[in-house]
């Protein structure tokens, strides 16, 4: 799956969508990231963490039509606590902005 802006262009080229016993494990254990993009559902949640990731991602939140809620920089061990329906996680260089909708396909 790729990531698009509202205008066309790829944000990301190659997206996981973590299911089953990748959505809990995540990024965990991680020396770098393994992908360009992983997309979690928050689907009874409202917490996010990094603990045992070994490096900063972005988090960007995204409500069920794939519009950005937050963005942030997540640091190993620290938890974020949003209200948002996604999490896709990336590399902290990644630019969206808050309102932005994103299409993923």
């Amino acid at each position: 799956m790729k990531v698009f802006r509202e205008d066309g262009s790829v944000l990301i080229e190659e997206l996981v969508l973590a299911r089953g016993f990748r959505r809990y494990i995540g990024l965990m254990f991680r020396l770098k990231m393994p992908y360009e993009g992983l997309l979690l559902s928050m689907e009874g949640t409202e917490f996010i963490h990094s603990f045992f990731v070994f490096f900063p991602f972005k988090a960007i939140f995204l409500d069920d039509d794939f519009r950005v809620v937050e963005t942030c920089i997540m640091k190993p061990f620290t938890v974020k606590r949003v209200k948002a329906d996604w999490v896709l996680e990336t590399s902290p260089e990644k630019v969206v902005k808050k309102g932005e909708t994103l299409v993923i396909r």
